[in-house]
C-alpha cells in the first residue's frame, strides 16, 4: 500500500495546519534539546506549546518513559516538585507495575486530563492490553482531542503497536480525523527513515486510510 498524506489546505480552509505547524516546531525544538540534556532551551520550547512549568516537566517525563531513558526519567522525577505529588506517584507506581495503585489515583479525578491520557500509557509498559483498555475507557471522559492525540503519538513513540492500535480501534474509544492527523504528523517528525519506526507509521498510515479513506485521504 502506498504512502497517504493528509491534503495540505491554506490555513484559513484548515486552521489545524497553522496549529500543528507551531506545534511541531516546538515540539522538534524541545525533543532536539532534551537529546542534549539541554534543559532550559526544551522549557523554552514547550511552555511555547503548554500552559506551564507542571505540563512541560511531565511532556518531558513522558517521553523519556518511551524512549525508555530511565537515567533521564529519574533525572525529571527529581525535578518535580510537591505541588505534582500526585502525577509523580502516578508515574512511579506505573513503572513498578502497581496497577492498584495506579487506579486508586486516577480514580480520585485530581489530576489533569492530559495527565491521565500520558499516564494510563505508562501504565502500558508495566500492564497488558487489556489493563490499558480498562484504564481508557474509565477515564474516556476527561480527556480532550489533543490529549487523545498526544497518547497516539506517545504509544507510537515508544513503538508499542498493540497500544496503538487498541487506541486506534477500540469500539469504545473514539477519535477523529483532526485526532490521527496531528499525531501522524507528531510521529512523522520525531521517527523520520529510522527502520523500526517507518514500519510503525507504515502501520499508522494503512489503519488511518482503512478509517478514514473515503472523506479525508489520499495517495
Amino acid at each position: 500500500m502506498g504512502r497517504v498524506s493528509m491534503p495540505l489546505g491554506d490555513s484559513k480552509e484548515n486552521p489545524l495546519d497553522e496549529c500543528l505547524h507551531t506545534t511541531e516546531n516546538n515540539v522538534q525544538t524541545s525533543l532536539q534539546a532534551i537529546d542534549k540534556s539541554q534543559w532550559g532551551v526544551a522549557k523554552d520550547a514547550l511552555e511555547r506549546h503548554f500552559s506551564g512549568k507542571h505540563e512541560i516537566l511531565l511532556e518531558i517525563l513522558y517521553i523519556q518513559v518511551y524512549l525508555r531513558r530511565w537515567e533521564r526519567v529519574d533525572e525529571i522525577l527529581r525535578m518535580i516538585d510537591e505541588s505534582l505529588v500526585p502525577e509523580k506517584n502516578l508515574v512511579v507506581s506505573a513503572l513498578e507495575g502497581d496497577h492498584e495503585s495506579v487506579r486508586k489515583l486516577l480514580e480520585k479525578k485530581e489530576l489533569k486530563a492530559k495527565v491521565i491520557c500520558a499516564s494510563f500509557l505508562v501504565v502500558a509498559a508495566a500492564g497488558t492490553t487489556e489493563t490499558v483498555a480498562e484504564l481508557f475507557v474509565g477515564v474516556k471522559d476527561t480527556y480532550t482531542p489533543q490529549t487523545y492525540s498526544d497518547a497516539l503519538f506517545l504509544a507510537a513513540l515508544g513503538q508499542h503497536s498493540e497500544y496503538l492500535y487498541l487506541l486506534l480501534c477500540h469500539p469504545e474509544i473514539s477519535s477523529s480525523y483532526h485526532d490521527m492527523a496531528r499525531a501522524h504528523r507528531m510521529l512523522e517528525l520525531v521517527c523520520l527513515d529510522e527502520a523500526p519506526n517507518r514500519s510503525l507509521i507504515n502501520f499508522f498510515d494503512n489503519v488511518m486510510e482503512a478509517k478514514w479513506k473515503p472523506k479525508h485521504w489520499k495517495h
